[in-house]
């Protein structure tokens, strides 16, 4: 056990973050399996991701078609084909929305939204400069989490609730964010997730390793 908590504390950081890392990739696996007509294999890992991750398909990511993404009018996106035009689904229904995995056309979507992704790879990001800064840094105010990782996350997150229940009743209500204001609110969410919980991470393991009497990294 002594070698296993010596040898853990010396890898914590790079453990967490290829976890993360492999779990982010197999969110990119799953279209690049439907794209290739294994549709069983991709339905599987969409299947496993749905547990934690919306799916909507005009928040996610598309592989292999014609755009990047495909949003909802309401966003206000100019240039991008729709989402109602391109599946002929309505906004309200996210039935339709969560099942819709994508075609030859369109391409396939991620597994997990593009809010999921900006916030694990954002944390993968604050774990690399912890390591770099050789673990230095001190766990950043929990106001500062507050405020820079989960206000802008919520209020985003929020208001596009509000548009998602709106919608059903006037499709001229309601809120829709943009990929970039998901990617941006999900990456500071990720970001001092991992600035605030890598250090003190850091503090636990800390007393572990000079209880097991484990040598210096």
């Amino acid at each position: 056990m002594t070698n296993f908590w010596c040898w853990f504390y010396k890898k914590y950081i790079l453990v967490f973050c290829f976890l993360i890392l492999i779990i982010t990739l197999g969110a990119f696996i799953a279209p690049l399996l439907a794209h290739y007509n294994a549709q069983n294999a991709a339905q599987l890992i969409y299947a496993m991701y749905s547990g934690t991750c919306h799916q909507l398909a005009y928040r996610s990511w598309f592989l292999f078609g014609n755009q990047a993404f495909y949003p909802l009018r309401l966003a206000g996106i100019q240039n991008m084909v729709p989402y109602e035009e391109v599946t002929g689904n309505s906004p309200s229904d996210l039935v339709s929305a969560r099942i819709f995995i994508g075609d030859a056309l369109t391409g396939f979507k991620t597994a997990l939204c593009q809010r999921d992704i900006a916030i694990n790879l954002g944390f993968i990001l604050a774990g690399f400069g912890f390591a770099l800064s050789r673990r230095k840094w001190h766990p950043i105010p929990i106001l500062y989490w507050i405020t820079l990782g989960l206000f802008p996350l919520f209020f985003d997150g929020i208001f596009q609730l509000g548009g998602d229940v709106f919608q059903g009743l006037n499709g001229s209500m309601g809120w829709e964010s943009t990929p970039l204001l998901r990617t941006a609110t999900g990456g500071l969410f990720g970001i001092t997730t991992g600035l605030f919980i890598f250090p003190k991470l850091e503090e636990s393991l800390r007393i572990a390793n000079n209880n097991h009497r484990c040598k210096e990294i």
